[in-house]
């Protein structure tokens, strides 16, 4: 059974040196592959031209009548200010 423990240690040995020397360059080049991946399908979402062409606007751009006269009606100087501070937003 010892025999079996040494063979296998002897075999992996070589293995555990490498990871060991050279661990951190494994760990970096699969991260800067991945990043780059990544990079690349965010590029073919954003830059897909069948998706293009089926996109609608759903939301409206027109004002009803009610709302342009409530607009119109609205008066800043209507509003009560506290005392000692003004509007910065009046010019």
């Amino acid at each position: 059974m010892s025999n079996i423990i040494f063979q296998i240690r002897a075999t992996l040995t070589p293995l555990r040196d490498f990871l060991h020397r050279y661990h951190t360059i494994i760990f970096f080049s699969i991260l800067s592959i991945l990043t780059i991946a990544a990079g690349i399908n965010v590029l073919a979402i954003i830059s897909d031209k069948t998706q293009a062409g089926k996109t609608t606007s759903t939301i409206s751009s027109e004002f009803d009548k009610e709302t342009i006269d409530r607009v119109i009606k609205l008066n800043p100087s209507d509003t009560a200010e506290p005392q000692g501070r003004t509007n910065p937003f009046v010019e």
